[in-house]
């Protein structure tokens, strides 16, 4: 089964972004550009995003407050693949699509995931040095690389769960170096 997470600090326009990346063409990005813009913000989008794929059938799991507002999660038989990902395009193209983040948008996300860094190194664990800036920005929605997330350097189970609770993503901004 896969579990697909639905983050909400660092943008529903990056994880919209991940799930397209692999199948970006000509014939994509002309249908993308009949989709409306969404105009409310990334919470309004969850919510939205979630009763619509709820409406479809989808069994929807609500993340913890450490995860961040809004945060979500479906589970996804190996079979159904490929109905939750035209689902899920359905559902966005209903809500419409958020405006392509712009390099300062970028950037900013880039900081405060360095200050999570920080903040995890700070509370004891074990985080790989982070990218370059411009690595960053040319993969953070590369479905072959995965980006960058601090948060993944800590595993998965109890050890994530204390990473969330000493670093919650619901974090605004972190304190400076």
């Amino acid at each position: 089964m896969m579990r697909w997470r639905f983050p909400l600090v660092l943008g529903a326009s990056l994880f919209l972004a991940a799930c397209e990346a692999g199948t970006a063409n000509s014939e994509t990005a002309a249908a993308e550009a009949d989709v409306p813009v969404f105009t409310g913000t990334p919470a309004e989008h969850s919510t939205l995003l979630r009763e619509c794929l709820r409406e479809r059938g989808w069994e929807i799991k609500l993340g913890n407050q450490s995860e961040g507002e809004g945060t979500f999660e479906v589970v996804v038989p190996p079979d159904q693949e490929r109905v939750f990902a035209m689902d899920s395009a359905d559902c966005r193209d209903q809500i419409g699509r958020f405006p392509a983040p712009t390099r300062e948008d970028l950037e900013g996300t880039y900081e405060w995931l360095l200050g999570q860094r920080r903040c995890l190194v700070n509370a004891g664990f074990d985080i790989a040095e982070p990218p370059t800036l411009e690595w960053w920005l040319e993969n953070y929605n590369n479905q072959e690389t995965g980006g960058w997330d601090p948060v993944g350097d800590v595993g998965h189970g109890l050890d994530y769960q204390r990473a969330l609770a000493a670093c919650p993503r619901s974090t605004e901004s972190w304190p400076e170096p």
